[in-house]
């Protein structure tokens, strides 16, 4: 896997120094996003971080300037799984 992209956390920033990670992101066809979410109206963005961090909601902002409201989080010891939609409103 390659964690080749950029987030940056908008808020709420963990409590580390650097709120920027390299990252995996994916989008989510409508078959994964019916599963997961039950509407695949919206597809939702998986964003793979290598190292674990502490956050259960909030914002990131992609490389390439989208906004992702997190809905989900998926913690393990040495690395977190965030699930997002693209957010259009003011942060």
């Amino acid at each position: 896997m390659n964690y080749d992209r950029r987030v940056t956390f908008i808020y709420p920033q963990p409590v580390i120094e650097d709120p920027t990670f390299n990252a995996n992101i994916t989008q989510l066809g409508p078959d994964e996003a019916l599963t997961i979410f039950g509407d695949a109206k919206q597809r939702p963005f998986v964003v793979r971080l290598p190292v674990s961090v502490p956050v259960q909601s909030g914002y990131v902002q992609l490389d390439s300037g989208v906004n992702l409201q997190i809905t989900a989080v998926t913690q393990l010891r040495q690395r977190t799984t965030l699930y997002g939609v693209e957010y259009h409103g003011r942060i």
